[in-house]
């Protein structure tokens, strides 16, 4: 079998291996438009397959002839900068989705089932000012933090949004339009602000710093949490 003869065949192959894995990708995105819940899922189990196809194509380019293993490297990048480019804008295209109305409470404990990677910020201008700081929470520590400064407001009506256009929570007592809490779900992409840890930890870091400042022990007061 001559070279050129045989790089054809390799080619060919290698391009119904990539359409076998278009097809696998695009059956999944199906499959995402009706269970959005397993998106990351999916997605892995597709490039798991893309990873195994292509090393499977690669032990194969080693048999070939120089040449031949230069053109079929070169196809091979090309295919797996076009995948990725694909999964990158699946991904963005069909983003989260988190839409519920009830109590403040039940939105913090729905956003930390869904998304355990996400950072909650409090808007003072909303809420006022934080002694303990508005950035960086998660839900289980505001949870914490309010049963002891601010238990009504677990209680209060609220509505959780975490989609392409919006991503907060609204106290639909005070503003339907302008969230008390701004969410970062920790996605791909997103800039997420640090974590900064829970109530106890602001508390000891505030307390070290006021000791920094006046070159001795000062108790801390009770921290509240600041609610107009």
């Amino acid at each position: 079998m001559s070279h050129g003869t045989g790089l054809q065949q390799l080619v060919q192959s290698f391009q119904k291996a990539n359409q076998a894995l278009v097809e696998s990708a695009l059956a999944v995105q199906e499959r995402q438009m009706q269970f959005a819940q397993h998106l990351s899922s999916d997605w892995l189990a597709t490039l798991e397959d893309h990873a195994h196809n292509t090393q499977a194509l690669m032990q194969e380019m080693e048999q070939q002839g120089h040449k031949q293993q230069e053109a079929f490297q070169h196809l091979v990048q090309q295919s797996v900068t076009s995948y990725f480019d694909s999964l990158t804008a699946g991904l963005a295209f069909f983003g989260p989705t988190l839409r519920l109305t009830e109590k403040f409470q039940f939105c913090l404990l729905a956003l930390a089932n869904r998304y355990p990677r996400h950072i909650v910020t409090i808007n003072e201008e909303v809420l006022g000012p934080q002694p303990l700081g508005a950035e960086g929470w998660r839900a289980a520590d505001l949870i914490e933090l309010l049963e002891h400064t601010a238990p009504e407001l677990l209680q209060a009506p609220a509505r959780l949004e975490v989609t392409a256009e919006r991503k907060g929570i609204y106290l639909l007592e005070r503003s339907e339009e302008i969230p008390a809490f701004w969410v970062y779900y920790g996605g791909m992409g997103e800039k997420t602000p640090p974590y900064r840890g829970d109530m106890a930890t602001r508390q000891a870091e505030q307390a070290r710093r006021r000791d920094e400042a006046l070159g001795g022990d000062v108790p801390v007061g009770q921290l509240q949490m600041a609610v107009r």
